[in-house]
């Protein structure tokens, strides 16, 4: 399943997420939170550089970058706990043990 799953897109597995919220409706919000963290990763990895070449260029520059990507970091950590939130549904379903 996970070489399967690891040749798909983000985007892909989104619209495949999209069909299962009949049996999952906990998934409408975490595809919609999913749906803006893959336009934040797009924004960055294709424009945020090229948007902010010349701030680059001065510390208060930077600092305007950095704020902008720390905003970035914390909506992925957001997303990233909801997922770890909604999987850990299926942890027992599945035989995974919350020790550690």
């Amino acid at each position: 399943i996970q070489e399967k799953l690891s040749k798909k897109t983000i985007g892909v597995l989104i619209s495949d997420l999209k069909k299962e919220t009949d049996l999952f409706p906990q998934l409408t919000e975490l595809i919609d939170t999913a749906d803006k963290c893959l336009k934040c990763r797009n924004y960055l990895a294709h424009r945020f550089f090229y948007e902010y070449a010349v701030h680059f260029l001065s510390e208060q520059g930077r600092k305007k970058m950095k704020e902008k990507l720390e905003l970035l970091i914390d909506l992925f950590s957001d997303f990233n706990q909801e997922l770890e939130n909604f999987l850990s549904l299926f942890d027992d379903k599945v035989g995974i043990s919350k020790k550690i």
